[in-house]
């Protein structure tokens, strides 16, 4: 591969992805609730370290972005790693290491927030939050709305203009269709198993079950844990995690949580395998 030099380079901010995503699995699932200061001053520095190791393939970048007959992997790796330059050398490392102060502990103190329905204690975190993805904003820069260089982050090019035109033709018409079925009094607005409860043992052997029939790969490239909200992470292409939660009633939450986390979880299964002892390169997959 022509790149193979940057891809050496690249590997050592890959570990430490690797890692920061088992650590951020690991607080979600298994974090006692008085680790969250130590966890997240470790993010913190994991995150200058990685902007460290990202700044100084800034000539590599460079070099590479000349090259004509690239192949369109190794120019997806290049667009994605000027990507990724631009927001460190944008960006103050006094903030990257606040944020990830910020966001651990929030992580924490919304699952007890939520536990007892009291906004105002997770309220404080959440400004902090606004406030620091404010000044990330503007020091990215943006044309319009300063949502604009948030959103770009997880998705390349999309605004808030996309946004509103896409949800401005969806809402409408998902607003007639529901009000139309309301009317026809098909489906009931409320179902009484919604307040029945459930033995979390058995409710877990249906999962396990759901996830059978959905063939997905549990014990080889594929597990599942409980968290408070259900997510999908994935550590390389063969390790894809999802979560689900159990609340105790209301059988369907946990089910359909199984059901969204997988489609999630196989997206990520099915990126292409590269065949040799290069996938941690895959990591780069969202150049393809």
């Amino acid at each position: 591969m022509r790149i193979d030099d940057l891809l050496r380079e690249y590997k050592f901010v890959w570990a430490l992805d690797h890692a920061n995503s088992l650590l951020g699995w690991d607080l979600e699932v298994n974090m006692p609730v008085e680790a969250a200061s130590a966890r997240g001053e470790a993010l913190a520095q994991l995150a200058l370290i990685r902007r460290e190791y990202l700044l100084r393939l800034r000539d590599l970048v460079s070099k590479y972005e000349e090259v004509k007959d690239l192949t369109d992997f190794e120019r997806g790796v290049i667009r994605v790693l000027k990507r990724e330059l631009k927001y460190y050398t944008s960006i103050p490392p006094e903030v990257i290491e606040e944020l990830n102060r910020t966001t651990t502990k929030a992580a924490v103190v919304w699952r007890e927030a939520r536990k007892e329905s009291n906004f105002e204690k997770f309220k404080p975190y959440l400004s902090k939050i606004v406030e620091l993805e404010r000044v990330i904003a503007d020091k990215l820069g943006y044309e319009g709305h300063p949502y604009n260089a948030l959103l770009d982050l997880y998705e390349e090019g999309f605004t808030v203009n996309d946004a509103d035109r896409i949800f401005n033709e969806l809402l409408p018409n998902l607003k007639s269709i529901l009000d139309k079925v309301l009317s026809e009094g098909r489906y009931p607005s409320k179902h009484p198993l919604e307040d029945v409860p459930y033995d979390v043992n058995v409710m877990k052997s249906i999962n396990e079950e759901l996830l059978k029939i959905l063939d997905m790969p549990v014990g080889t490239r594929f597990r599942m844990d409980v968290s408070a909200h259900p997510f999908t992470i994935s550590m390389s292409i063969n390790d894809v995690r999802i979560t689900t939660r159990y609340e105790g009633k209301d059988f369907r939450s946990t089910m359909f949580s199984v059901i969204h986390e997988s489609g999630h979880a196989m997206y990520e299964l099915m990126i292409d395998h590269p065949g040799n002892d290069a996938s941690w390169a895959w990591s780069l997959h969202g150049s393809s």
